[in-house]
């Protein structure tokens, strides 16, 4: 029994991380045929089921990783969770370009934008000089782990800090409209819920990250993919990753009304146009489809 439930709690992770896969990319074509256009929606739905294909396969070839060398270890473990980073950073950019949009600071969304971009640059770009480093020998194996880890500690940071204001803002924003308005409590409490659950994920990883990163016992038991490992594997990522994945997918997952054909005065992308629609409507039903954070992505 000893030897069976480490081996069995990896199979699970890979189970359920597979499962996320597939219930994201049966939401990417079902929006695709819907809505042939590119929305925040399918970019996040496609974001999270690379990061949940690649989980699945960590975990379910974990026997093989364990064996494998710190450069495969680094890539298998934080390449995921950079892609999660970026999945969920999206949508906390959309959230401020919906708020500045609103505000008529365009301007102000913009640079948010641009700040999102270069963060993700700059972050893979890290993890690749990290490892190309790794593989030279010009650092040790802890030295990349240690500044692997630092680096999601420090993505995870920016993106729980994203939720945190823009979340708050669109609440408080909310909470100005009319209260007759059925669909501004359903908005209010997706995006609460979509805000929560991101913002605990992210500000455990990072904390969690930044505590590994300070030592050298902790980052190689987080790159540890042997039986001794499995238990803090199941928490950390049960933590960091799944059950936030599985809130927003559950709140994300209406779709956008049909399209049978691209209209061009309609042009403003999606992005913007459900969100305004619905809040503008004063039953908050406008694009019915569309869900808190959600609310601009599924309207995505």
């Amino acid at each position: 029994m000893i030897s069976i439930a480490p081996n069995a709690a990896y199979i699970t992770l890979a189970c359920v991380y597979a499962a996320i896969a597939f219930a994201c990319l049966v939401q990417l074509v079902r929006a695709q045929l819907r809505q042939p256009r590119c929305t925040t929606q399918k970019l996040f739905h496609a974001a999270v089921c690379a990061c949940a294909a690649m989980r699945a396969g960590t975990f379910g070839a974990h026997h093989i990783l364990a064996r494998a060398s710190a450069v495969a270890r680094v890539l298998a473990m934080d390449l995921p969770s950079l892609v999660f980073c970026s999945a969920f950073g999206a949508l906390a950019w959309f959230w401020s370009d919906v708020y500045h949009n609103a505000k008529r600071e365009r301007r102000v969304g913009r640079r948010t934008f641009i700040i999102y971009v270069i963060a993700n640059i700059a972050m893979y770009v890290f993890l690749c000089a990290v490892v190309a480093a790794l593989a030279r020998g010009k650092i040790s194996d802890v030295a990349a782990m240690r500044a692997s880890r630092r680096a999601t500690a420090l993505a995870s940071s920016y993106v729980a800090s994203m939720f945190a204001m823009y979340g708050t803002l669109l609440i408080v924003m909310l909470r100005r409209f009319p209260n007759e308005s059925e669909g501004r409590v359903r908005k209010m409490w997706e995006v609460a819920v979509v805000a929560s659950a991101s913002f605990g994920a992210c500000v455990t990883r990072a904390v969690r990250d930044a505590t590994d990163a300070n030592r050298a016992s902790g980052v190689q038991s987080a790159y540890d993919l042997t039986n001794a490992s499995a238990l803090r594997h199941v928490i950390y990522y049960s933590s960091t990753e799944i059950i936030a994945t599985i809130c927003v997918l559950y709140v994300l997952r209406k779709l956008p009304p049909a399209r049978g054909a691209y209209d061009e005065a309609d042009d403003e992308d999606d992005i913007e146009q459900p969100f305004a629609a619905d809040f503008d409507d004063g039953d908050g039903d406008g694009d019915g489809d569309g869900d808190g954070d959600g609310d601009s992505d599924s309207s995505d």
